[in-house]
């Protein structure tokens, strides 16, 4: 009973709650996870949303709150203000240029077919996901020599390919996206 209430609550305010999270967070992704948080705590709580007389204005509540923790947390550590810059640059970037983000798709597409598959892996993990070398040699049980040549032979191939079909434009798509 309490599930089909809160699910019905969810629906009703969920574009208030996220344009509210998004201006204060200024990430979408990180205000549709605080979002989800949102009615997740709810759920796990024992509150009787039928005695509630505001749910909208305790949504609200329980949104500044969290934002107001993310912030706090942001503040000591290091690692979510890197991933706060770093999402608000590729936001701003997709705001202002929405094409690139077809043309890295395209762009990824056309790396995808010139690697052989452990470049693909490697070259994934160390620039989508950050990964280091050794990071990437301890988790595929490789030396960091050979995870070194292989991104080597990748960046080749891939440069050599831009090169050669004139995808100069493309250079800057790569640089901004996976460098």
């Amino acid at each position: 009973m309490k599930q089909n209430k809160l699910e019905i609550l969810f629906i009703q305010h969920r574009k208030e709650l996220y344009d509210y999270l998004r201006s204060n967070l200024k990430c979408s992704a990180l205000a549709e996870d605080v979002l989800q948080d949102i009615f997740i705590k709810i759920l796990a709580s024992n509150t009787d949303i039928d005695k509630l007389d505001q749910p909208a204005s305790y949504l609200f509540i329980i949104a500044r709150n969290m934002v107001i923790d993310y912030w706090r947390k942001a503040a000591v550590d290091k690692r979510v203000q890197e991933e706060f810059w770093n999402n608000m640059e590729k936001e701003r970037t997709i705001q202002e240029f929405p094409f690139l983000q077809h043309d890295k798709k395209i762009l990824l597409n056309e790396i995808n077919q010139i690697l052989t598959d452990q470049q693909k892996i490697i070259f994934s993990l160390n620039r989508k996901d950050g990964y280091t070398y050794n990071e990437i040699a301890e988790q595929l049980h490789l030396s960091k020599s050979t995870v070194k040549n292989h991104m080597v032979s990748a960046l080749k191939k891939i440069r050599a390919h831009i090169l050669e079909n004139k995808l100069y434009p493309a250079i800057l798509i790569f640089l901004s996206f996976l460098l």
